[in-house]
């Protein structure tokens, strides 16, 4: 979460100012500040005070921090801007800062982006900011996200140390402001490396909460939740779910079991005859199980922890019931594992979708005509072309054996109900 600072935050984030100028002290200097000088803590208490403070907090640990206000220093009347505006309609990015052990995780980004909407929300038409030209990591963030370097010049700070800046702005015509839950739930991708770094149990907690608090048929919670900490176990699933190594080396592993099993057992219990569960309670609980999986997913995604579904632990029915001990009207409808990703997962481009307009019909199923079929997958299909690309992920998806099992599987559950 992206919030204003307040007084109490003063402290972790001036913290954070510490152990970043230390570590480029013993390595690397990207932003060229000085320690003693700039940041220091009085820069993060002014901010908090004048309400310019702002923080990214996960799991209540600050984890990045940054200034925003319309100041523009000096130099900035000097710079040759691409995007003329009157002061008032300029927001400027101060010092936005993050301790080294949070570096790669999208946090800088997620910060940027909520400055620019920021800046919508307050009625600015541009956003800038300055930054070591030596800082490459900042000034290849800055551009993905559409600010241009409109200057470069070397200041001075308080008559205590030079510093070359670029200078860089971004047009903010065309930005919307979009409520973050929105945004993570848009920009949500598989996630399947991941840091190795464990979960803390407050975060584990608030994922579980979600899950369990997740709407549901009657209120009934046609579901169990599984919470697989069994290191062999894991291993074992890592296995028979497709030969897929990471879910072994995952924090986290929760299996969502549809079970019918717990309200037929607690009817018989209170004296009830109640009839066999059949293949609409078998649906809703499908149904139920995966509502819960999705809050879990939501709820992780919005404490930077990705996730990945395993959609093959509905495959070897014999092993997985063995392995797992499962009675009847029970079924495993989906297998989730979490962690913190890697740099390289959080940077990989999210796999396309289908424009809406294929994917949304009004009022009742319209079926495609084959031009339209083409039109909705040719995005996909890259140099291929629609019939080449069809037929390989007919075979590879499909028609393989691993398609094929899961059915086999899956019509063994259903023989129960």
């Amino acid at each position: 979460m992206i919030r204003q600072a307040t007084l109490r935050d003063v402290d972790a984030v001036a913290a954070g100012y510490e152990r970043l100028l230390s570590h480029e002290a013993a390595t690397h200097s990207y932003t060229n500040w000085k320690p003693g000088i700039y940041p220091v803590r009085q820069d993060a208490q002014t901010a908090a005070e004048n309400g310019t403070l702002y923080v990214l907090e996960e799991a209540g640990e600050i984890c990045a921090g940054m200034i925003l206000n319309q100041h523009q220093a000096e130099a900035y009347r000097e710079i040759p801007w691409q995007y003329p505006a009157p002061p008032e309609e300029v927001l400027v990015i101060h010092t936005l800062s993050m301790p080294p052990e949070m570096a790669g995780r999208g946090y800088g980004t997620r910060m940027v982006r909520f400055a620019m909407e920021e800046a919508v929300r307050r009625g600015c038409t541009v956003i800038r900011i300055d930054t070591y030209v030596g800082n490459l990591p900042a000034q290849r963030l800055y551009q993905k996200l559409g600010f241009r370097i409109s200057g470069r010049k070397v200041v001075n700070h308080h008559d205590l140390f030079e510093s070359e800046l670029y200078y860089l702005e971004c047009d903010l015509k065309g930005v919307r402001p979009m409520n973050e839950t929105i945004r993570q739930l848009i920009a949500r991708k598989s996630v399947r490396v991941f840091e190795d770094r464990p979960i803390p149990p407050e975060a584990k907690e608030a994922i579980l909460q979600a899950a369990v608090n997740a709407p549901t048929a009657g209120n009934q919670q046609l579901y169990t939740i599984l919470d697989i900490t069994d290191p062999e176990l894991k291993s074992r699933l890592s296995e028979s779910c497709d030969h897929q190594p990471f879910i072994a080396t995952a924090q986290m592993v929760l299996i969502f079991l549809a079970d019918c099993r717990k309200w037929y057992d607690a009817f018989t219990a209170a004296g009830c005859t109640p009839r066999d569960p059949g293949a609409g309670d078998l649906l809703l609980a499908v149904s139920d199980a995966n509502i819960a999986a999705q809050n879990a997913v939501t709820a992780a995604e919005s404490l930077g922890i990705g996730s990945c579904y395993i959609g093959d632990v509905m495959e070897n029915c014999e092993t997985h019931r063995r392995m797992l001990e499962l009675p009847a009207y029970v079924f495993p409808a989906a297998m989730l594992v979490f962690g913190y990703p890697t740099a390289q997962q959080q940077e990989r481009e999210k796999p396309r979708r289908a424009a809406m307009k294929h994917i949304v019909h009004e009022n009742a199923y319209r079926t495609m005509e084959a031009e339209e079929l083409r039109e909705m997958f040719l995005p996909r299909c890259g140099e291929k072309g629609f019939e080449a690309w069809m037929q390989a992920f007919c075979q590879r998806k499909y028609n393989s054996d691993f398609s094929r099992e899961m059915t086999r599987s899956v019509e063994r559950y259903l023989d129960d109900f």
